[in-house]
């Protein structure tokens, strides 16, 4: 019954049945593969977590992230109304409100000063800051609340200024109002701007139409640094000898420049940019559209590497998948077979190289750490190809080798390229695609010659 059927079906011959076998245990060492890998990644999470712990710690024992908001001026003022108490008696009560009223003019320059702090293997930026502001308050801004003039309480009124960590003013701040140096407290004195900060008590006769003023504030911090535009006009100028800066905030720089010495940002932000006018009337609903509107810097590290590692890892089976093909395609061509243990132990050699990759990259820069990870893992492979392909073709290991460093170092270029790794890994895996079905163009799969 087979002689009836074979020329509709013809059976393909036993060797590409091993083909096909060899070609799944390699599938199945890949998946097997996934889960040191998997733990790998793992590990890489669980060292990033230590990192952003000691940032944290570190920005708790120096200074957290600073938002600078001010200087405002707070002028208090009585809220007269009419109350009927139990017996029918009408009562006259009166409540101590603040209004706020925001600069016109709001001029600020910024000098950061990137310091980095470590405990143990792991690094945070903090900075110390020299800020000065400038501006001047119209008093006229103060008619838009329409409050009785009677009831306004001018001999009380004060500056204030807010500031997120007080851990940050590490030297007395220099304010000067009218012309005249005024003391600043710590606290905010009753106003609902912001969680801590300083003020100024200011004694006002009423007759006053402008009010210029001058802060001059050093400032400690972690990472960023933002100032809320408060003025009408804003123009906040930002610089610092950090090279890798992020801008953040509602709006980006008008103008920046970034080099070797450093950057230079400067802000123009008008007050239509914003969701608050110049007079408030209770500032605590707007504390979070203020500190929305703030804009600033982050001072980023260079190159992260466990950032950079974690992207490393999602080509970890790209690589498992190449060498495993280029050591299969050696099989088919010739008439030895290599033993799954063998795969197994070379797919073991490339899974290692992103440990060897996060652990020496802690310690020194990632450039040099990539480097001596690749280098030690071609060289294992280089060696272990020459024992076990040197029965199959000579100088056949010169072939995994050239693989090899050829993959590497096309990995530490997309690990370069941030917006453009996705279109230079599409294409080179077409390109990869390409030779390998260029190479196997010839190879009749149901020889009998096929061996696997």
């Amino acid at each position: 019954m087979t002689d009836d059927i074979s020329p509709f079906l013809p059976s393909p011959p036993k060797k590409s049945n091993a083909i096909l076998w060899k070609v799944l245990m390699m599938a199945g060492l890949i998946l097997g593969l996934l889960i040191p890998l998997h733990m790998i990644s793992g590990i890489i999470s669980e060292r990033q977590g230590n990192k952003q712990q000691v940032e944290e710690e570190i920005a708790q024992t120096w200074a957290s992230e600073q938002v600078i908001l001010g200087p405002v001026l707070a002028i208090p003022y009585k809220n007269t109304y009419n109350v009927t108490d139990e017996a029918g008696k009408k009562q006259v009560r009166s409540t101590r409100n603040i209004a706020y009223l925001l600069p016109e003019q709001y001029q600020v320059k910024t000098h950061i000063n990137p310091e980095p702090r470590y405990r143990g293997i792991y690094q945070a930026i903090v900075y110390t800051s020299k800020l000065t502001a400038q501006g001047n308050f119209s008093l006229k801004t103060l008619e838009e609340l329409h409050i009785a003039k009677e009831s306004i309480l001018w001999k009380e009124a004060f500056v204030v200024v807010g500031i997120p960590s007080m851990k940050g003013v590490n030297k007395k701040p220099d304010l000067t109002l009218l012309g005249k140096s005024s003391e600043l407290l710590p606290g905010m004195n009753g106003a609902s701007l912001s969680c801590s900060g300083l003020y100024s008590p200011l004694s006002l006769s009423g007759n006053e139409t402008s009010l210029p003023f001058k802060l001059a504030l050093s400032l400690k911090g972690s990472q960023t640094l933002s100032v809320i535009p408060i003025g009408k006009q804003n123009t906040i100028t930002m610089d610092s000898g950090w090279q890798s800066p992020s801008f953040i905030g509602s709006t980006l720089p008008t103008s920046r420049q970034i080099g070797e010495q450093g950057f230079t940002a400067t802000w123009d932000v008008p007050y239509f940019a914003r969701s608050y006018g110049q007079a408030l009337l209770d500032a605590s609903d707007l504390q979070l559209s203020m500190t929305v509107s703030a804009v600033g810097v982050q001072l980023l590290t260079p190159v992260d590497s466990y950032r950079q590692s974690e992207r490393a890892v999602k080509y970890g089976v790209l690589f498992l998948v190449l060498t495993f093909a280029t050591y299969f395609l050696f099989e088919v061509i010739s008439r030895y077979r290599l033993h799954p243990f063998q795969y197994l132990l070379v797919g073991c050699a490339i899974s290692l190289f992103y440990l060897l990759l996060i652990a020496i990259s802690e310690v020194t820069q990632f450039g040099l750490a990539y480097g001596i990870a690749s280098v030690g893992t071609i060289s294992v492979i280089t060696l272990y190809s020459k024992a076990i392909l040197g029965k199959i073709r000579r100088h056949a290991q010169w072939i995994i080798t050239a693989l090899l460093a050829i993959l590497y170092i096309y990995l530490y270029v997309l690990l370069q390229l941030e917006d453009m790794s996705l279109l230079f890994g599409a294409i080179g895996l077409f390109i990869v695609l390409a030779v390998i079905m260029y190479v196997t163009r010839n190879i009749d799969w149901y020889s009998e010659q096929t061996n696997a």
